[in-house]
């Protein structure tokens, strides 16, 4: 699942997470302070600080990728449930047609409630019945399937939220109200829960760039210049 996943992207390998590397690059430090003029020292600090840096990108990049990843998700979920909802539309026709005839479509109720039983791992839906023994299902207040009519969600990237899928209704573009479900699940995961980590990071990068850098700039190198970055951000 993705909250294991983002805790193996922060913790693998585990000679090598972002803990044990700041730990180090802070070692180095002291290292150097008893011994400032060493050249030895100094690249060490530099060599540990290139090697946090690079960490940091890594898991960045990773998060971001397992961001897109839930995001293809949604997009696949959305399909499935216009899939689903079109499969009880077309079984509400069919039923009604061969009980106008006398029949008794037993096979295809069963189908319908093996349809609507997948759907409602989806996206928590609720269910009535028209008076031909039609299926209605809603999505919060609106209709996703009336009898033999159904309406379709759309996922279109929303340059608001990085051209993430935003879950609308076709036709009038309004969010879908979710109250559950593997859809809903998937929208926090992506939108809440990966997004919290990858603030965390960011705010983590510009705390050590803004704490290095002000007791960088009190220090002196060796040809005597002072007043110098350590880190520099990248926007």
């Amino acid at each position: 699942n993705y909250l294991y996943q983002m805790e193996k992207i922060f913790n693998e390998p585990s000679d090598n997470t972002l803990r044990s590397l700041t730990n180090n690059f802070w070692s180095s430090w002291e290292d150097l302070s008893s011994y400032p003029s060493d050249m030895a020292h100094r690249e060490v600090v530099i060599e540990r600080a290139n090697g946090l840096v690079t960490r940091v990108k890594d898991i960045y990049e990773k998060l971001n990728q397992l961001r897109s990843r839930a995001n293809n998700e949604v997009i696949a979920d959305v399909d499935r449930i216009n899939g689903l909802a079109g499969d009880i539309r077309e079984l509400n026709e069919r039923i009604v047609k061969l009980q106008a005839l006398g029949d008794n479509p037993n096979d295809l109720m069963d189908r319908r409630d093996t349809a609507l039983e997948a759907l409602s791992g989806l996206v928590n839906v609720t269910v009535g019945r028209g008076d031909k023994d039609e299926m209605f299902v809603f999505i919060g207040a609106q209709a996703l399937v009336q009898g033999e009519i159904q309406r379709k969600l759309v996922a279109n990237a929303d340059p608001k939220n990085d051209g993430m899928a935003r879950v609308a209704w076709e036709g009038n573009d309004r969010d879908v109200v979710l109250n559950g479900g593997h859809l809903m699940g998937l929208l926090k995961m992506r939108d809440e829960s990966i997004v919290e980590r990858i603030d965390e990071l960011d705010l983590f990068a510009a705390n050590m760039h803004d704490i290095v850098n002000e007791a960088h700039r009190d220090g002196f190198g060796l040809n005597g210049t002072t007043n110098r970055d350590f880190f520099f951000l990248r926007p």
